[in-house]
């Protein structure tokens, strides 16, 4: 699968994963991945006291290499769902 095809989605992209490929004259011209995905944070600041959860998010990577944002309350090591079309913070996974 050409790279150029998957975009941004490149990194949410993992083995075993069902996806939706569409293709025309029998070459792949897009992928549809799932809308989200679940992901463990591997880097982000402490939270800073006084933070609230609606106030302020704070910088977060993610195991695929996505840089993201999350709320105060998540840590480094915790999981949560990612939206693969903007990689945003969706919940924390259960």
């Amino acid at each position: 699968m050409p790279s150029d095809i998957l975009g941004d989605s490149r990194p949410f992209l993992t083995d075993g994963m069902q996806v939706r490929v569409s293709y025309i004259d029998g070459r792949p011209i897009s992928v549809d991945l799932p809308l989200q995905v679940i992901c463990e944070v591997v880097e982000t600041e402490p939270a800073l006291k006084g933070q609230t959860v609606s106030s302020s998010y704070k910088p977060a990577i993610l195991d695929n290499g996505v840089r993201t944002t999350v709320p105060p309350f998540i840590n480094v090591g915790d999981k949560i769902v990612v939206g693969t079309s903007e990689a945003n913070y969706v919940e924390r996974a259960k």
